[in-house]
């Protein structure tokens, strides 16, 4: 695999806040200290900019001006399905939901001063999690004219929280330490997993992809974190491609075909292009979560440091905010489930979330546990009547007669 990269804009100080729009055909990107976000044309065909122009300007800090009266300064950002761009306003107390027109829609007080980061989660996308040099924030923004703050965390467990990552009902958040993890089941208040945690000496950005998390660790590379079981992350490595990645900032994560590739902002070396999965170096390659095998096969130095990557454009069967497909599929008719539909997969008719156990065949066809306990059936199973004792053979398509274990009836 392999690719060219091509230096899009420059003279930044501290380069924060990239996004796209709902189509990708809007970046948006701040320079912090200059207070400003700009926005572009974007075409996703040849992945060019055009058309720059100031998107919103925000009053600088005047020397000896108190924080009460500052509104702070643009940091990171991300845009909801309709399309408006939530930016977190460093040392302002606050975040900012501004329409694609550049007006302020809404400016949501914090209980914290610096705030870093937001990120959309929850089953619906509908919860928003905000890091900070506090802690950790979360606001509902099931109203997005109306959102309010629901909960967070700002106990010992984090220390100088930078960002946060989703995945189903876990938060994974970079802090001083490295990388620690928590249970959103209620998503309005985390809960610290004590001992989930893997320790990194410059944890930064980080990108959660199915059971590997990936984070980039300044002078260490990129760590490649096992999250398969994400109560007890593991660390498999730190890549530096033989020393050369070596000031990560941060990283996001995007496949093609059958390749999957991180981008790394690396700081003073500029944007690394490393290659995790490809059919040349991965056996496996198409299964569901290939063991990465890193290879740095790009590099692009960029006339300042690198210090972030926007997040793609994260599409599968989209469909928009009233059902209608967006995108042409190579399945007829499929669209994806609703929310509604979606939540019968994972939680019971009580509300509570189905949870499950890793478990071995035992003697006489019974189920075991880890711990070589037998597993008993909560509740007793019937053979649907409907059901014949044929069934398809799966190697030759032809019909085999389904014989149970002579210890068991059916």
């Amino acid at each position: 695999a392999g690719g060219t990269l091509k230096r899009m804009r420059g003279d930044a100080v501290v380069s924060n806040g990239l996004a796209f729009s709902p189509d990708g055909r809007t970046l948006y990107w701040a320079d912090t200290p200059s207070h400003r976000v700009m926005a572009f044309d974007f075409d996703p065909v040849e992945g060019t900019l055009s058309e720059a122009r100031t998107f919103i300007d925000f009053p600088p800090k005047q020397p000896g001006q108190d924080l009460a009266t500052y509104g702070g300064r643009p940091d990171g950002a991300a845009v909801d399905i309709e399309g408006a761009y939530w930016c977190a306003m460093f040392e302002g107390q606050r975040v900012l939901r501004i329409a694609p027109d550049g007006r302020v829609l809404q400016d949501l007080t914090l209980p914290v001063r610096c705030p870093t980061m937001p990120c959309f989660g929850g089953p619906d996308l509908k919860t928003l999690y905000i890091t900070t040099a506090r802690g950790l924030a979360v606001v509902d923004v099931l109203n997005p004219e109306k959102p309010l703050m629901a909960g967070g965390y700002a106990g010992p467990f984090l220390r100088d929280a930078r960002q946060s990552a989703v995945q189903w009902h876990y938060c994974f958040v970079t802090d001083a330490d490295g990388v620690k993890v928590f249970d959103i089941s209620n998503p309005a208040k985390p809960q610290p997993i004590h001992g989930a945690s893997v320790s990194l000496g410059e944890a930064n950005g980080l990108y959660a992809a199915r059971t590997y998390l990936y984070v980039a660790n300044g002078s260490q590379g990129l760590a490649i974190i096992d999250i398969k079981n994400p109560e007890k992350p593991r660390k498999l490595s730190d890549f530096t491609a033989g020393g050369l990645i070596n000031d990560a900032r941060d990283v996001q994560i995007g496949s093609v075909s059958a390749s999957m590739y991180a981008h790394v902002a690396d700081g003073r070396n500029g944007l690394r292009i490393v290659q995790l999965i490809s059919p040349e170096n991965v056996p496996g390659h198409m299964g569901f979560s290939p063991k990465p095998e890193p290879k740095l096969i790009a590099t692009y130095p960029t006339k300042g440091p690198a210090v972030t990557v926007s997040r793609g454009l994260d599409r599968d069967r989209v469909v928009d905010e009233s059902g209608n497909q967006t995108v042409v599929f190579g399945r007829r008719g499929s669209r994806p489930f609703s929310l509604e539909e979606m939540a019968a997969f994972y939680r019971k008719s009580g509300g509570e979330s189905y949870r499950v156990s890793d478990v071995k065949h035992g003697e006489h066809g019974s189920l075991t546990d880890v711990w070589k306990r037998t597993l008993a059936p909560s509740e007793d199973f019937a053979v649907p009547a409907s059901a014949g004792d044929d069934e398809p053979s799966a190697p030759t398509g032809r019909l085999r007669k389904r014989r149970a274990p002579k210890e068991i009836g059916r």
